[in-house]
């Protein structure tokens, strides 16, 4: 059986008052997601015990960074394109909340839709014969 080694960029198209515009991204892994939430953690002491504060700007951030690689037809206020940069990922998300907030929505669910299939092709792979015994 072919299990996926790599991970797969995916097109995800956002539409707004008729006008649509592409957002290149990667769903984020486990291993992605827990060094992502580690980063975004801060560690506070206090009265000798030690407390965890999730920064939920910085998570959300480093989660556009790690997930979206790029788009297209994305046009400022005048209608020019805007550069795919990391600093203008960032004035996007800050001015648009909402179209990045779908596109990691989605992001999600591609990958909770691959897990799924996984699941279910393990689980067929495991199909016991009439009188067997699955251990």
């Amino acid at each position: 059986m072919k299990l996926r080694t790599k991970s797969q960029v995916v097109r995800i198209p956002i539409t707004r008052g008729g006008e649509t515009c592409y957002f290149f991204g990667e769903p984020i892994n486990p291993k992605q997601m827990s060094k992502l939430l580690e980063k975004a953690t801060d560690v506070i002491w206090e009265k000798g015990q030690r407390f965890s504060d999730l920064n939920l700007y910085r998570y959300k951030i480093s989660k556009i960074s790690i997930g979206i690689k790029g788009w297209e037809d994305v046009l400022d206020d005048d209608g020019n394109p805007i550069p795919f940069t990391p600093e203008n990922l960032e004035i996007v998300y800050l001015n648009n909340p909402d179209i990045i907030d779908e596109v990691l929505e989605k992001l999600d669910n591609i990958s909770k839709m691959k897990q799924i299939e996984e699941e279910n092709e393990l689980k067929n792979s495991k199909t016991a014969q009439p009188g067997t015994a699955i251990q």
